[in-house]
């Protein structure tokens, strides 16, 4: 990139770099559709794990000094990990509806679901680059938080079961209501490293469905800021899951969110004298006052 300045960037990459802290050995640039919107967005593949890229920017002025050039463009790019489950989430439910769909119109009822490989869940002659999510780290492990996986095979089998999804998702939700604040505020930061917070599950693993409705304050913006991830199906199932709808949830991130007023500085206080100091200067005021008027008086009148 050092070849062309017009082009140069500062990129922010998180989630560790290489193994043991150092730089990665490789770093690929891939097109995948977004998993909300289907619409291809750039990717990077650090080692093999996908990192989703946010441009900061907070209408600072500035501009980089990138080798010998500047660049006028003072925004940076973050690269933080993003939890290859969305992806397959996101396809194999697209896929369900499509098949449910043509199976009502054909035969007035849906066909059961079936095991699919996960190199077929990831076939798109448009988009090359969803191949590369089959070779993730612990693609097998993640997917099997989320899906029934079948490991008996070469490869991983994969098969949509809603409610491993919802309980997937819930436990992604109580992830980020657990690090608030600052991430359930939306600001340019809390977006970049959103994906990072939801790429690990702290050990928690997944929560059970079911129980009584949380619908807190909180887990409203959590489910916003997840909502970022989610078509309006999946959204509603979590959503749902909350007594809340995804109509709610859009609502909520459309909201603008109040920043935080400065912190109001403290106004230093004058430490009352003690009563004797304060009658002491009480008294050497009139002694001065005094002695002044005793030396006009003594002073000789002016001559003529």
């Amino acid at each position: 990139e050092m070849a062309n300045p017009a082009k140069a960037r500062v990129l922010i990459l998180g989630g560790g770099g290489g193994e043991g802290g150092g730089a990665p050995a490789s770093i690929l640039s891939v097109s995948l559709p977004h998993p909300r919107s289907g619409e291809h967005v750039i990717y990077l593949f650090v080692d093999g794990a996908p990192h989703e890229l946010q441009r900061l920017a907070d209408g600072a002025e500035g501009s980089w000094l990138i080798g010998e050039s500047s660049q006028e463009d003072g925004g940076m790019l973050v690269a933080s990990p993003i939890d290859p489950t969305f992806f397959v989430l996101a396809r194999l439910f697209r896929a369900r509806r499509h098949k449910v769909a043509s199976a009502r119109g054909a035969r007035g009822e849906p066909e059961r679901v079936m095991y699919e490989p996960l190199s077929d869940v990831l076939t798109d002659l448009d988009c090359r680059g969803l191949e590369l999510l089959s070779g993730a780290p612990r693609i097998g492990e993640r997917l099997a938080a989320a899906f029934d996986v079948n490991r008996k095979f070469d490869e991983p089998m994969v098969r949509i079961d809603e409610a491993k999804a919802i309980s997937w998702l819930r436990a992604k939700t109580e992830q980020l209501r657990a690090r608030r604040p600052p991430l359930l505020a939306r600001t340019a930061a809390s977006s970049a490293v959103c994906a990072s917070t939801l790429v690990e599950d702290d050990g928690a693993g997944c929560l059970a469905p079911g129980g009584p409705p949380r619908a807190e304050p909180s887990t409203l913006q959590a489910l916003s800021l997840l909502g970022d991830y989610l078509d309006d199906e999946l959204l509603e199932l979590v959503a749902g899951s909350y007594g809340l709808s995804a109509l709610q949830v859009r609502a909520e991130a459309d909201e603008p969110q109040p920043s935080a007023p400065p912190p109001v500085q403290p106004v230093p206080q004058r430490r009352a004298p003690p009563a004797n100091e304060a009658a002491a200067d009480v008294a050497e005021a009139e002694a001065e006052a005094e002695a002044a008027g005793s030396s006009r008086s003594a002073a000789p009148p002016p001559g003529p």
